[in-house]
């Protein structure tokens, strides 16, 4: 996808893929997170994710494109 702007929040919490394996599902969760904040503001949907990955753990989350302190990141916080 190719943002028109950049917004600095966004490119800082993308993890750029290293090598052959593309961060894909972490990437997309952090354009989901970027968009609603843009439609509402007020979601929390980033705390229910987080909770849902701590109390549901599904294997290797970088496994899964996850950076580690992929949580402290400035869309996550």
């Amino acid at each position: 996808m190719k943002l028109p702007m950049k917004p600095a929040d966004l490119v800082a919490t993308l993890e750029l893929p290293a090598g052959k394996t593309p961060a894909y599902l972490y990437n997309t969760l952090v354009l989901i997170r970027y968009l609603l904040m843009q439609i509402d503001p007020a979601s929390n949907w980033q705390s229910i994710l987080k909770a849902h990955l701590a109390t549901h753990p599904t294997g290797n989350l970088a496994a899964m494109g996850f950076p580690a302190r992929w949580n402290q990141r400035p869309l996550w916080l």
